[in-house]
């Protein structure tokens, strides 16, 4: 992923979390579903500017964060169709 800058970011566009989920509910539908999102993907996020802690708060940039993880989904679907081509070959 490549390091985005923060100095773009305003504050104000920060939100928790749960309001993040709140926003996208038919992709998180649970605040579990996001919190593995964010477990498993954490250096993404990080190094993308989308996840930062300030004032000890987890804090998400929305827009940042639909970016990361729709790359993030087209990655993991192009893995998954490459190792089933791959069995597939493997089978024939």
């Amino acid at each position: 992923m490549q390091n985005q800058t923060n100095d773009s970011l305003q504050i104000n566009e920060l939100v928790t979390p749960r309001e993040l989920q709140k926003m996208v509910p038919a992709i998180f539908p649970s605040p579990g579903s996001l919190d593995w999102e964010l477990r498993t993907n954490r250096a993404e996020y990080i190094s993308g500017g989308a996840m930062m802690e300030i004032g000890g708060r987890l804090l998400l940039h929305p827009k940042r964060f639909c970016d990361i993880s729709m790359r993030i989904g087209a990655a993991r679907l192009a893995k998954r169709l490459e190792r089933k081509e791959a069995q597939s070959t493997q089978n024939a």
